[in-house]
């Protein structure tokens, strides 16, 4: 057991325990899985997820089975040259789940503030909310990555800037002194959440492409 950047480490189970299993399955351009504190977050994210919130995240592969999503945002998301494993960000963001509403005002699928979704194309069309609708929301999302990957040059700074905004994201870049997303959080100088963001998403990336080595169905 060990502490990375104030996260506690459990013993890990034995689907977790082979990084080398993992590794090579994740083709995002420069996500760096090799760099130990990924290892480290990604390896605690597993465990997580393999454990207290294993019922929740079984619910979202159902849903997304269900209704076909990721084919249709893997579509979106190739239309608009991002990466289509970044489409596991649904099942980080909502659980595939339409109607999720956070605390702050993000809803649907892909959590968008409303101000944020009206800049990205989502208002009200017949009275529904299109941040509700999976293909305008999906491409909502797929222009906001766009646009996070042309501010950074970067994929996992871009999946980063999506959970705490891009000003954000170019302020922790200043304190840090680095545009390397491990390293920043290796630094502290993300919050808690996205330093927990990426590695969260990757294990969801995982689960989904390998549910069964996990644990799931």
């Amino acid at each position: 057991m060990f502490l990375i950047t104030g996260y506690f480490m459990a013993s890990p189970v034995a689907r977790a325990q082979n990084l080398d299993t993992w590794i090579g399955d994740v083709h995002i351009p420069g996500m760096n899985l090799q760099e130990p504190v990924a290892q480290a977050l990604v390896n605690q994210a597993l465990i997580r997820y393999e454990g207290p919130r294993h019922a929740a995240i079984q619910e979202g592969l159902e849903r997304e089975r269900a209704h076909g999503f990721l084919a249709t945002c893997r579509a979106i998301f190739s239309a608009h040259r991002v990466p289509e494993e970044i489409c596991w960000l649904a099942q980080l963001e909502s659980l595939w789940k339409s109607e999720i509403l956070s605390s702050s005002g993000a809803l649907g699928y892909w959590q968008f503030l409303r101000a944020v979704g009206l800049e990205y194309g989502l208002g009200f069309l017949r009275g529904i909310d299109q941040r509700t609708q999976f293909e305008p929301s999906t491409n909502a999302a797929a222009k906001l990555l766009t646009h996070n990957y042309a501010q950074f040059g970067d994929w996992p700074l871009a999946i980063a800037a999506y959970n705490m905004g891009g000003g954000a994201l170019e302020y922790a870049i200043e304190r840090g002194h680095t545009r390397d997303y491990w390293e920043l959080v290796r630094k502290g100088v993300l919050s808690t959440e996205t330093a927990a963001y990426v590695p969260r998403f990757v294990a969801n990336l995982l689960i989904g492409s390998h549910p069964a080595q996990y644990g799931f169905r």
